[in-house]
């Protein structure tokens, strides 16, 4: 019987380009690679996105949550219960203030250490086993910059960076799926560092000959998702951390200037918006 493992890119749905988003253009570049770009769809019962696939003897589940970052866990939680699979099968891919952009790294569970997206897993999950790979974006030298910062869109010069460590981060995932049970990899992996001045890509995981390819860039644009469209279509669904969906700078600072939803440390809330997509 195949084991059942999941990747998930956390993130807010239409804002992919964003850097608190950067797990979801990771799990893109997962697809892509994996010849499964094509297959998104969007799963209700699991207020997400997904797109499945077989990886040697791991069935793998693709998931983009369709719900706020800070209610990702609702998503993840679904799709667990859905697929059947075990929390440390669940690898969280998410942005990382205290990594420049460049590095990246897996870290095997833990604390979520102050990260919206992580926070809402555990919550929902009930447990804090989960891998992480963690991709820097680094931190603003002031705190009051930091919500524009991580729901900004990465420059034309960081957009040639990011490329690459789109691919090496893929490789480091392609590894870990293929070679290692998740639940066993080491504590904390310091995975991959990509040069901002020459965009030289250094990785201390890649396998002897290892191959490069491709990736497609196809969540490094703003869009408005359909749930979004349909937050703001239905007034009765719009609330004060809703997505607003005029132009994409209007988008921007708009959720800058909003601050995420605090879950209740007690249980996960039930998310009530999936019975509308």
């Amino acid at each position: 019987m195949k084991t059942c493992h999941t990747v998930v890119g956390l993130g807010n749905p239409g804002m992919g380009s964003t850097r608190h988003s950067v797990g979801m253009a990771v799990v893109a570049a997962l697809s892509g690679r994996l010849g499964v770009s094509e297959s998104w769809r969007g799963d209700r019962h699991v207020s997400g996105e997904v797109a499945l696939c077989e990886l040697g003897d791991t069935q793998l589940v693709l998931l983009r949550p369709r719900v706020l970052m800070n209610l990702n866990g609702i998503s993840v939680a679904k799709a667990a219960a859905k697929f059947h699979i075990q929390p440390e099968h669940i690898l969280l891919v998410h942005d990382e203030l205290d990594k420049p952009l460049g590095k990246f790294s897996l870290k095997k569970g833990g604390s979520a250490r102050g990260h919206n997206g992580v926070k809402s897993c555990v919550e929902c999950l009930q447990t804090n086993v989960m891998p992480r790979l963690l991709i820097g974006i680094g931190r603003p030298a002031e705190k009051a910059l930091v919500n524009h910062h991580v729901l900004g869109r990465f420059s034309r010069e960081e957009q040639k960076v990011l490329s690459n460590v789109l691919e090496q981060s893929v490789d480091l995932l392609l590894s870990q799926l293929t070679t290692t049970d998740l639940q066993n990899f080491p504590k904390q992996v310091n995975s991959g560092h990509v040069k901002r001045k020459d965009v030289c890509v250094q990785h201390s995981s890649l396998p002897p000959g290892g191959t490069k390819s491709s990736v497609p860039q196809t969540d490094l644009e703003l869009h408005c998702s359909p749930l979004a469209l349909q937050i703001c279509e239905n007034p009765a669904n719009r609330t004060e951390t809703a997505l607003q969906c005029s132009s994409p700078t209007e988008q921007q600072e708009g959720l800058a200037n909003r601050t995420e939803l605090e879950l209740p440390s007690s249980k996960c809330p039930e998310d009530k918006s999936t019975t509308q997509t």
